[in-house]
């Protein structure tokens, strides 16, 4: 597997922003968001979220709110199951802001 970009947005000032997922040395995949400047292409943070062994990190989508923060949802899968991951990012240097985790039951689709 390789690494895998899922989503893109633009910040108010212009800076790009991607997100997707990442493999692992042991073969699980991590959750991987990066902001770039806007003049260069610079990368202005990275920021990974990995679980433990048992786990992969998969990023669904992202936006990016009016303050320029940053907001990543995906899921994350293991043996005992899955969640829906949500994390809110800051946008001067990706700190976490918040990090939320649902797990189902959920209802069967159609």
């Amino acid at each position: 597997r390789s690494d895998t970009p899922v989503d893109v947005a633009v910040d108010p000032v212009g800076h790009v922003v991607v997100t997707g997922s990442s493999a692992r040395l042991d073969g699980r995949r991590s959750l991987v968001t990066i902001k770039y400047a806007a003049t260069d292409g610079a990368t202005v943070w990275q920021r990974t979220r990995a679980g433990e062994t048992d786990e992969d990190h998969l990023a669904t989508a992202l936006a990016i709110d009016g303050a320029g923060d940053v907001v990543v949802t995906g899921s994350v899968e293991g043996f005992t199951g899955g969640w829906i991951l949500t994390i809110k990012q800051a946008a001067a240097d990706g700190a976490t802001r918040w990090e939320r985790t649902t797990r189902g039951p959920y209802p069967k689709s159609r």
